[in-house]
């Protein structure tokens, strides 16, 4: 079991972005000290708490790690041209010294797109457009693709990729066909943290199904919200208030959760932490271990992205001790 970090800056009022930045660059450096295997970068647009450029902050933490893998959870290549997003990734590899990851997924937030000038409903054909492409790019010096959105006539590679085998391909997706894509096109599956218990189940096997029939291997990345503390309660108190700001808000965007609580929904104020506390990782070390083992016993899930925290909390001096306490306490009993 492999254990990675989001890094999420916060939209704390009186908090400025640069300030934030610095905060999730220390965060990383935490993680990478406390035995933490890899760190990853969101992207969004037009909105606090979300970070526009991941992969300009994935460089600047692989520029103040040394073992940390660093990528992008994750980036929505859809809004580039193939050959930009096979130029960044290989750069941020260069840039590390082979430890990139490149997170990807198809987004689902319409400003991310408006505000490019490019239409929501083209979102499927741009993704596999640039995933074609990237997938290409870690094997082939020169690119010849034609796809619907986009055609590469004999382009050269150009950084190549500098570790063994290409950057690694991680999918984040919640619908059936994008968990199939995945299947097809990634080595690992993104089940991020609205992911409720049934669906990942489902999920997974749709997963399994789709790499058996393309003769990939399979690796799932679970997200969990998670605390660590002296006990259950304790850990909540941690990990209620801001978790709840966070999928409340998810909610009133739309997000797909296919959980009745989540589903007969009327108000935002409906989305409570009872229905929802069978999905967090948190309580003692003993409690979170727990919780991960049965993940693990009964997915096969191999990596996990504890999320310490969200836009609007806990503060970064929690975050931070969060990391350590989890890193000393529970890391150590997966190696």
């Amino acid at each position: 079991m492999k254990f990675g970090m989001l890094v999420i800056p916060s939209a704390a009022k009186g908090t400025s972005f640069p300030e934030a930045i610095a905060q999730c660059i220390e965060q990383a450096e935490i993680a990478e000290a406390n035995g933490f295997d890899f760190c990853l970068v969101p992207e969004h647009h037009q909105s606090r708490g979300f970070i526009p450029s991941s992969l300009l902050v994935a460089a600047a933490i692989a520029s103040r790690t040394t073992t940390l893998r660093i990528g992008t959870g994750i980036s929505l290549i859809g809004l580039k041209h193939p050959m930009q997003v096979v130029e960044e990734f290989h750069s941020l590899d260069a840039i590390s010294g082979g430890r990139a990851i490149a997170g990807v997924g198809m987004g689902y937030w319409e400003q991310d797109f408006t505000m490019f000038g490019l239409k929501v409903n083209q979102r499927p054909s741009r993704f596999e457009d640039a995933l074609n492409v990237l997938k290409q790019a870690r094997t082939e010096r020169s690119i010849n693709y034609v796809g619907r959105r986009t055609t590469v006539d004999n382009v050269k590679v150009m950084p190549p990729p500098t570790q063994p085998g290409g950057v690694p391909i991680w999918m984040g997706s919640s619908s059936d066909k994008g968990v199939e894509r995945a299947g097809k096109f990634a080595d690992s599956l993104f089940i991020d943290q609205l992911t409720d218990t049934d669906r990942a189940v489902e999920m997974n096997d749709i997963y399994q199904k789709s790499a058996a029939e393309h003769g990939n291997k399979v690796s799932l990345i679970l997200q969990r919200h998670t605390a660590i503390a002296d006990s259950k309660m304790a850990a909540q108190e941690i990990i209620e208030p801001p978790v709840m700001r966070t999928l409340r808000s998810y909610w009133e965007k739309g997000a797909p959760d296919l959980s009745t609580a989540w589903q007969t929904a009327k108000q935002a104020s409906d989305i409570v932490f009872d229905d929802f506390q069978h999905r967090f990782v948190y309580g003692n070390a003993d409690d979170c271990e727990q919780s991960i083992r049965a993940w693990e016993q009964h997915m096969q899930v191999d990596m996990m992205l504890p999320l310490f925290h969200t836009a609007t909390g806990p503060t970064h001096d929690v975050v931070c001790e969060q990391l350590r306490r989890f890193g000393s306490e529970v890391i150590p009993r997966f190696a």
